[in-house]
């Protein structure tokens, strides 16, 4: 299926499912795809799943997980980065 990744997170996006239905396959293959695209990412990731995956493209992805402290300087980021941010 074709579809535009501008169309797609230019708001918010939801995955839903039942167990075993392939979200987590869908999630993994969208960040690959926007890092692919030059696309920076923020992964909220409250069980640690996407561990492997952040760490393989630590300069397009960043991991936020349970459990410990993190700080975005927001003076760093750009307007668009603030922009879609919200």
């Amino acid at each position: 299926m074709d579809f535009s990744l501008q169309t797609l997170f230019s708001r918010h996006t939801a995955i839903v499912g039942t167990t075993g239905s392939g979200k987590s396959y869908t999630t993994s293959k969208l960040v690959e795809d926007l890092i692919a695209n030059n696309q920076k990412v923020v992964l909220l990731d409250a069980t640690g799943e996407y561990e492997e995956l952040a760490k393989s493209n630590s300069t397009k992805a960043y991991l936020v997980n349970l459990g410990t402290t993190h700080h975005i300087d927001y003076r760093k980021l750009s307007i668009d980065d603030l922009f879609y941010l919200l």
